[in-house]
């Protein structure tokens, strides 16, 4: 039988809570893996250049306007205090006074419903900010057109594979989840990006967003970005997107050009539920879903998040497919995975607990035949409204307990629900609801399941971040 040691961790975001992760070990990893190295390199090179949602944006955040339309990911500053917008695809604000207090529930404003956003709100607008437009043409000039098909040399894409869609082979889909990111660099003093959809997107220019929060855009539009009152200079850019955004290409000068941007490729995979993928309507930005905010904070520039709601290590997903974490594990050994993490199993309180372990250790075991090599990091239950019930962490123990069957030298195991130094969730109440028993109350959106924005931010993406890093010194 495996034998199972557990290590506190401190490092990265230590003022938060010490936690516990588990590995169960079994024979070392020959010398000639050097996963572990490229991951402790990403992370040194991620703690230095500092992640893009650490800093502060290049735009200021703007006042919040009485009778003005604000769209789901936007964000204001009203009475000294930063409100962003939750409802899609948003409303119209009051002629009254505007959101105000700190509290972690929603507040009602004309048709608009906002949260409190409970970051930074100091700095004012750098000079090297650009000016963005939503457009429905592209700008008189920008006559120079690279497409992400024609050129797709000229792009690279996170997230998935870039896939021309069958009835419109000129626009690009990232699949599997269309969860990814598009980056470039360019020359060109002002571009327009043509892209699809109406989800919030961000713009991060040279390792700094551009604005804070999200900012919705014009389905079947351009993205006008102009940097004609700065000098002309080469740029990285990267769009993020979250929802069904595609892209079709970059409008340029004539006299400007667009090459890919040079990234050091760590591919990781993400399994997960909707916690993960996002539900009612959080994360509001595009930025802020965990595997995202994660893979900014420890340098890895290609993070899948594989993530669909209603599924887990049984339970299937309601949409077309019908599938679970298992159906889902040939989109990391086909397009090899560096790094597997899962974090799920809420979805499968009601099954056996014997059942839950047989397919916890079945899909770990289907993982790793797959990639041979890749560490695997298995999470712990993620606990809603109902706190660390018994249900909760049942699952949780049998998820544990197929790790320590696999017994396998690159697999470790992070409690959550059942963390020694108390569960990263925890209490019975929600925003709408709160019941004064723990940080629940702010943490569970008004569904009573869902993580709110500040829950991922605050609690979630911290606690994962810290859990890998410590994982990852122990990586060959």
């Amino acid at each position: 039988m495996a034998r199972v040691k557990q290590v506190a961790f401190f490092g990265l975001f230590a003022l938060l809570s010490v936690s516990t992760i588990v590995q169960v070990e079994g024979c070392r990893v020959g010398s000639h893996s050097t996963i572990g190295a490229k991951l402790r390199s990403d992370e040194r090179r991620a703690a230095a250049l500092r992640y893009p949602a650490g800093q502060q944006p290049l735009t200021a955040i703007p006042l919040w306007k009485e009778n003005t339309y604000y769209s789901q990911g936007n964000v204001v500053i009203n009475q000294g205090n930063p409100y962003v917008v939750w409802n899609y695809p948003g409303g119209i604000s009051s002629s009254g006074s505007g959101p105000s207090g700190t509290g972690p529930g929603p507040i009602s404003d004309g048709t608009v419903t906002w949260y409190y956003d409970d970051q930074p709100v100091a700095g004012a607008t750098s000079q090297l900010a650009p000016v963005i437009t939503d457009l429905k043409t592209p700008p008189a000039g920008l006559s120079q057109f690279y497409s992400v098909t024609a050129q797709s040399s000229d792009f690279w894409f996170s997230g998935g594979i870039p896939s021309p869609l069958p009835s419109y082979p000129s626009v690009v889909d990232i699949l599997p989840f269309s969860d990814g990111t598009m980056s470039f660099e360019t020359d060109a003093p002002q571009f327009a990006i043509k892209s699809y959809g109406d989800h919030p997107y961000q713009i991060v220019v040279d390792g700094r967003n551009v604005f804070a929060g999200g900012r919705k855009g014009v389905y079947g539009g351009y993205i006008n970005i102009d940097f004609s009152n700065a000098a002309r200079k080469k740029r990285d850019v990267t769009l993020l997107i979250s929802g069904n955004v595609t892209f079709e290409g970059v409008y340029v000068d004539p006299a400007s050009t667009v090459t890919a941007t040079t990234q050091v490729n760590t591919r990781v995979c993400v399994f997960g539920d909707s916690i993960t993928s996002g539900g009612n309507g959080f994360p509001l930005v595009s930025e802020d879903f965990w595997p995202r905010r994660v893979g900014q904070m420890l340098g890895w520039s290609d993070v899948w998040n594989l993530a669909e709601g209603g599924t887990g290590y049984i339970n299937k997903s309601p949409t077309p497919g019908n599938t679970n974490f298992l159906g889902h594990v040939g989109d990391a050994t086909n397009n090899a995975c560096e790094l597997v993490l899962f974090f799920g199993g809420l979805n499968d309180g009601y099954y056996p607990d014997s059942q839950l372990h047989t397919a916890a250790l079945k899909t770990f075991q289907e993982v790793r035949a797959g990639l041979p090599n890749a560490p695997i990091i298995v999470f712990g239950v993620y606990a809603s409204s109902t706190g660390p019930s018994a249900t909760v962490i049942a699952d949780e123990n049998a998820i544990h307990s197929a790790v320590t069957q696999f017994n396998d030298p690159l697999t470790w195991f992070v409690p959550v629900s059942t963390d020694p130094a108390g569960p990263w969730v925890y209490g019975t109440g929600f925003v709408v609801n709160p019941t004064g028993d723990g940080n629940a109350d702010s943490c569970t959106s008004p569904d009573g399941t869902h993580p709110t924005e500040a829950c991922i931010i605050g609690i979630i993406a911290p606690h994962i971040a810290r859990a890998v890093s410590q994982v990852i010194q122990q990586i060959p």
